[in-house]
């Protein structure tokens, strides 16, 4: 998956690790990349294509709102 929002380009891949969460499912690593700046997060792999895009919208208005106050 590779997305652009508010400037930010969203990335998904599987984690490298083979890390299992307790529910039994995998995790996905998620990036969030704006010029130099990287915020990786770790996703579920049960999240739908649409819950991990919304996940994604509201961690980069947060960042956005960040930058705003500086």
């Amino acid at each position: 998956m590779a997305l652009k929002y508010k400037g930010y380009h969203i990335t998904a891949r599987p984690s490298k690790d083979d890390y299992i969460t307790r529910e039994g499912f995998g995790v996905w690593q998620l990036e969030l990349e704006k010029g130099n700046h990287i915020r990786t997060l770790a996703i579920g792999s049960e999240m739908t294509f649409k819950e991990a895009e919304e996940y994604a919208f509201n961690q980069i208005d947060k960042l956005v709102k960040e930058e705003e106050k500086r």
